[in-house]
């Protein structure tokens, strides 16, 4: 395994690889002393990956303490505890994968950092594990679509966004005339917490901005999205949990660190770094509601569209079951002429009985009567269907005024 050594001072700085005879040479050596007795330096040591062989030579060469190593293989909770007068830090990181999107899921990947920092009164040395958080699939709730999924075959480790972390620190230690380079390995120690804290705030913009988009969606088709709008953001809510478990795991582990070293510089530092955890747990609190609230507005806009679904189901209903009425109502009366008239009684001579059937145009006069009934019949239900019209507008009007 390769590790990444950095030796810096006030004046310079310097960064290398060590494997294979190098890294056992530095692994069984001793670091030369400085030109500067009073300016002694500070040397950073990071390993990629967990391999038991170089995190036991680790715990030879530095003694880190057996409970420390101990959660470095068991991958705790966010914590910082003092074993003697020296330091340890185990942080659960939240990194986000790409470019935040309105339009995309967002795509969230853990990894687990563990930190050895050497106490007073040298504060010289600090040591830095990183590896995929093994807790991190288990428990994170996983929105999967095609599209994720293609994405997702160019993640192949935990190891790209790691490489991010400690480029960022050596940036922030190779700048020029960088106060960094000027305090002890305790305030890279919380340049630790500050890039982790920046991850959870780039992952908390980045749900903001993704909610944002799903946000218009529902507001575009309203009970038309797909089913797969309801499925993210409900997934979402439950990510969020954990990022909120996260920020408030972080909180948590700078207040211990700020009751375990008391310097006013130190606290300081501490203070501004968990202002913006502040920031990131309250935003992750309003984006939890801002879930809640849009699953509730797009359950009274579907239960609105299966009411105004049904309602119109009704009314179609209604006004077939109205036009049979009208048309049986209008017919019966001839239905029942054409019945009485059509009933062959005759006299005793063989005439036909109804006097009626023996006019000379009866045929004719029939029809006429027929034609007629049919007309004002028909006038008549138009107006008392458009009156009843009037009156279903009329109401529908005032109980819209009513209405706030």
């Amino acid at each position: 395994q390769e590790l990444k050594v950095v030796d810096y001072d006030a004046r310079e700085h310097q960064a290398t690889c060590l494997a294979g005879a190098k890294l056992h040479e530095f692994l069984f050596g001793h670091r030369p002393r400085p030109r500067d007795p009073e300016c002694p330096g500070v040397r950073w040591v990071h390993a990629d990956g967990l391999q038991m062989q170089t995190l036991l030579s680790l715990t030879v060469k530095y003694s880190l303490h057996p409970l420390a190593v101990e959660d470095v293989i068991q991958q705790v909770n966010t914590k910082i505890d003092c074993h003697g007068s020296h330091y340890f830090a185990a942080i659960e990181q939240l990194c986000l994968i790409g470019e935040p999107s309105t339009t995309r899921p967002v795509r969230v990947q853990g990894l687990h950092i563990s930190a050895f920092c050497s106490g007073p009164p040298n504060l010289d040395t600090l040591v830095t594990l990183t590896q995929p958080d093994g807790s991190f699939d288990k428990s994170w709730p996983e929105y999967r679509t095609l599209e994720r999924d293609e994405d997702a075959l160019s993640v192949t480790s935990g190891y790209e966004e790691t490489l991010s972390l400690v480029e960022r620190l050596r940036r922030r230690i190779q700048q020029p005339r960088s106060r960094l380079r000027e305090r002890p390995a305790n305030f890279l120690l919380l340049q630790v917490f500050d890039i982790c804290s920046d991850d959870l705030l780039s992952v908390t913009n980045a749900y903001s901005l993704r909610l944002g988009g799903l946000e218009v969606q529902l507001r575009d088709a309203g009970a038309a999205v797909p089913p797969s709008w309801l499925d993210e953001l409900s997934t979402i809510r439950l990510q969020l949990a954990i990022v909120l478990r996260r920020v408030r795991g972080m909180l948590r582990a700078l207040r211990q660190l700020d009751s375990l070293d008391t310097s006013a510089d130190m606290s300081g530092y501490i203070r501004d770094i968990a202002d913006h955890l502040d920031e990131a747990f309250d935003d992750n609190g309003m984006l939890v509601e801002k879930c809640g609230v849009l699953i509730g507005s797009y359950e009274r806009i579907l239960e609105r569209t299966q009411d105004e679904a049904r309602q119109f189901a009704t009314d179609r209903l209604n006004n077939t079951l109205f036009v049979l009425t009208v048309i049986t109502t209008i017919l019966m009366p001839l239905q029942l002429l054409a019945g009485v008239y059509g009933m062959n009684f005759v006299d005793a001579q063989g005439m036909v009985s109804i006097p009626e059937l023996r006019w000379k145009n009866g045929y004719a006069y029939f029809w006429a009567f027929s034609v007629a009934y049919l007309v004002v019949s028909c006038a008549f239900a138009f107006r008392l269907y458009a009156r009843q019209q009037r009156a279903v507008q009329r109401i529908s009007a005032a109980g819209a005024n009513r209405a706030p």
